[in-house]
């Protein structure tokens, strides 16, 4: 399974250090598409997760050891896609034993778990089982995704009792695991101790839990569920295409502007020349309901793509060889592959940057999206007018601004009695206090553009 994942896809990984594999992950997790990526072993301490973000991903909630090194579990979701909170989970993480995070998505609930192979089993089950009752209660579906090591193909045998309590857990909760293959897998070995579980019924979603990344000794397991499309809603904008620019321009050569000169003082010269703009404006730029645009910002090209599918391809077949030519092969194909993927980064990076009209505003673009900082929403500003109403209108607020610094040296030299202040002759004829030249205006609007 290499191409795009239908529906709503939620997956997960043993990584085994996520900061020395974030470019091949994120490569990854554009290429299946996936909304929620659940991480387990990624060996991060608290101060390396800034600098450990996955491009195009939030970090909704992680855990980091303090006592030990290595383990630790964290969950992503992908930016703008969904909305989610974190439950706190602090009162039953337990290092190695029992360590976990969980997210509350719109209709479900993602738990991400960890247990080292020398944690106690019975205590696990006991904590997982709280876990369980704590997040059902919030949402009726439920997904739990970790490496827990138990070998759920080997429950059966009579010796398993480890396996045997983990599915009591399971079935007592309404739980079953996707998990039917083998999830790690060595020259010497086969295990299944990767899982993902659900209450889901089984027609409701598609799964699988072999899936070969290349960079791990685990492979991926993914959950697939099936849904309704979700419609966008439309944007209204204007368009400004090459034509409808040049006849804008051409609509104010050949408009009369006599009307303007006519107006015996500035405000009345400023808004009739404003009419007459606005009107020719919204005549060639009108505001259109569209549906918006989906830009590819990973930069992954097809040739990525095809690359590493065979590099995957070639990881499921020297499992099986011990040659050491092709292992030598393997070695040299998978330094390769790496290289290619952060050039591949960094030149897509720089394309941007070249492309945009606003170089400085972009870069930080790129910086706060690798670090993994939002967006802020824009928020309009809530302000009190001199009737004494609070408002958030952009167009009122507006006034109530220009009204207060229009009239605020009126106001001060009323104050003052005159006392300390100086006036400059009233010029009705322009809108301007002084002579400017054409070329003062033109900077102006420069500096202006430069800003936004």
């Amino acid at each position: 399974m290499t191409n795009k994942l239908p529906h709503f896809n939620v997956c997960h990984l043993n990584i085994n250090s996520l900061y020395q594999k974030l470019s091949e992950l994120e490569n990854l997790a554009e290429e299946l598409n996936i909304q929620v990526l659940c991480i387990s072993e990624h060996w991060l301490k608290e101060e390396q997760v800034p600098t450990s973000n996955i491009s195009g991903y939030e970090c909704a909630a992680i855990f980091c050891r303090t006592h030990f090194s290595h383990g630790g579990v964290a969950i992503y979701t992908k930016r703008g896609q969904l909305s989610n909170k974190e439950l706190d989970l602090s009162d039953l993480i337990s290092e190695k034993v029992f360590e976990a995070v969980c997210i509350i998505c719109d209709n479900f609930a993602v738990i991400c778990v960890y247990r080292s192979p020398s944690g106690d089993i019975n205590e696990f089950c006991d904590r997982l089982d709280q876990c369980i009752q704590r997040v059902i209660t919030k949402k009726n579906h439920l997904i739990i995704c970790g490496d827990i090591n138990v070998d759920i193909l080997n429950y059966q045998q009579p010796s398993d009792l480890d396996g045997k309590k983990f599915i009591y857990i399971l079935e007592e909760n309404g739980l079953h695991s996707i998990t039917d293959k083998s999830t790690r897998v060595t020259h010497s070995s086969k295990s299944a101790i990767d899982h993902i579980i659900t209450n889901l019924d089984k027609n409701n979603y598609e799964s699988v839990c072999d899936l070969e990344t290349g960079f791990s000794d685990h492979y991926m397991q993914c959950i697939s569920i099936k849904q309704e499309k979700k419609k966008f809603p439309c944007i209204m904008k204007r368009m400004f295409t090459t034509r409808s620019k040049a006849n804008f321009c051409r609509a104010l050569q050949d408009q009369n502007w006599e009307a303007v000169f006519k107006e015996s003082d500035v405000n009345g010269k400023y808004n009739t020349f404003h009419n007459i703009f606005k009107e020719l404006y919204d005549t060639h730029f009108p505001i259109k309901k569209v549906r918006e645009k989906r830009e590819d910002k990973s930069g992954i090209s097809t040739g990525i793509k095809i690359t590493s599918k065979n590099f995957r391809d070639l990881c499921l077949f020297i499992k099986t060889t011990n040659n050491p030519i092709l292992l030598s092969y393997f070695r040299r194909y998978r330094l390769i592959y790496r290289q290619v993927i952060k050039k591949a980064k960094c030149l897509h990076n720089q394309r941007i940057v070249m492309e945009s009209k606003n170089k400085s505003k972009t870069i930080w673009s790129i910086v706060n999206d690798s670090i993994g900082k939002a967006k802020q929403e824009r928020k309009n500003l809530n302000i009190m007018g001199e009737d004494g109403n609070v408002t958030n209108d952009p167009e009122k607020v507006s006034d109530i601004f220009n009204n207060y610094y229009y009239n605020v040296i009126n106001d001060l030299q009323k104050e003052n009695n005159g006392i300390g202040t100086k006036t400059r002759k009233h010029c009705d004829k322009s809108m301007f206090l002084r002579s400017v030249t054409r070329s003062e205006i033109i900077n102006a609007i420069v500096e202006f553009f430069r800003k936004i």
